[in-house]
């Protein structure tokens, strides 16, 4: 796996099958990069926050990651379905 170090919603994220990936996205990634071992299942992002004049901060949330999807009906555009899911709404832009 090579993540970039800052990242969002899985972007750049590459699961390398070779060493031809590992380069192009070597070549491709801007700034710091993290790799690790591939490991299956549930995924979680826990996000911190912490005050800059505080020597501690606490864990904001702790979020199951899935992939966002949704399934066409044969009658509404992908638009509208989109706007009509819970989750998909928000990444709509």
């Amino acid at each position: 796996m090579l993540k970039p170090d800052r990242g969002e919603r899985g972007q750049r994220v590459v699961i390398a099958r070779g060493a031809g990936q590992i380069e192009v996205a070597l070549r491709e990634t801007v700034g710091a990069i993290m790799v690790q071992a591939y490991v299956p299942g549930v995924e979680f992002g826990v996000f911190y926050i912490r005050d800059l004049d505080r020597d501690e901060g606490e864990i904001f949330s702790v979020t199951e990651k899935r992939e966002v999807f949704v399934v066409g009906d044969g009658r509404r555009p992908l638009e509208a379905l989109i706007l009509a899911d819970d989750r998909a709404v928000g990444m709509a832009a």
